[in-house]
Parts: C-alpha cells; structure tokens; sequence
C-alpha cells in the first residue's frame, strides 16, 4: 500500500534518542527499488520463487534489497517505521536486525489485530505467506520463544491460533 513512515518528534536526552530510532520512508523505499531494478531481478524471482510470494505481496509489504539481504518494514503503532529487518534464507542467523539500535522486539504487521481471528505465525516470512493468502497473520519479531508480556493484552477477546513450525 501507499503507507507513509512518519519521523517521531524529538526529545531530549539518551531516553527519547532510543525511543526516537526510526527509519525514514526513503531509506525504505531505496530498499525497495533496489529490489524491482534490473540488479534486483535475480534476487526478486529467486524469492518469489522460494516463498510463493507474488508481485503485489512484495509491494504491499515492501519487501527489498540492500545488496546482500532482502529488506522487511516492521512498523509501530503510528506507523512508524522502526526496524528494516535483514533477512537472508540460507544465512544464520537468518534475520538480522537493521543496524545497531534498531533490534527491540516488536510485532509484525499490526494490522492483523483489527480481526477477530489471528494467526500468530513463528517469523515474518510465515506472517507474510499468511497474509497473501488471506489470513490475519503477525508475529513477534524474536522468532519462537520470544515473547513480551504486554503483547498479550493486544490479543484480548480474539481467537489466537499459534501456527508455529515444530
């Protein structure tokens, strides 16, 4: 979609620093037509083709490329990008958080939460399969076993079904 990533106001000290990590839409959108230029071709079809993911999928989400690793947008609440994860399938680990500051736990695809019925999927690669086929995934971006206790609450009232690989 045509999702804009908003800069946080800024604050004083170290505190509101950390709080304030974001990345801008045009480091995101970089990624992005990295992936759809003639160097992206191999890596773009080489995805599509391990993953199933289509065109739209890889726009809607914003999936990219830095040269080495595809790209993923998570984003918080105000839509605010905050961490561009770095992932690479046949690497380990297989995501690596965008720089240095940018590796909180968060969840992926908050937008899952205006369902009633939610998947929660084990990584972001799950979520995304998920969600091009229709279903209301997310997932918290530690992977399986990782877990904030205030996640939780956002859950209330749902059917949560835990999809998770083993």
């Amino acid at each position: 979609g045509g999702s804009e990533i908003r800069q946080p106001a800024g604050g004083n000290g170290a505190a509101a620093a950390v709080q304030a990590v974001s990345i801008t839409q045009e480091t995101v959108q970089e990624t992005v037509d990295a992936l759809w230029s003639p160097d992206g071709e191999r890596p773009r079809t080489e995805l599509m083709r391990r993953r199933g993911w289509t065109d739209d999928t890889l726009r809607h989400v914003a999936v990219g490329w830095d040269g080495e690793r595809y790209t993923i947008p998570v984003y918080d609440r105000e839509h605010i990008c905050r961490n561009l994860r770095r992932y690479a399938p046949d690497d380990e680990p297989k995501f690596l958080a965008y720089a240095r500051g940018y590796g909180q736990m968060r969840l992926f695809n908050l937008a899952a939460l205006e369902s009633d019925t939610v998947l929660l999927c084990e990584g972001e690669t799950d979520t995304i399969t998920a969600n091009q086929y229709g279903f209301a995934a997310i997932t918290a971006t530690g992977g399986a076993g990782s877990w904030k206790p205030e996640f939780s609450e956002l859950f209330a009232g749902k059917d949560v079904y835990i999809i998770y690989d083993n």
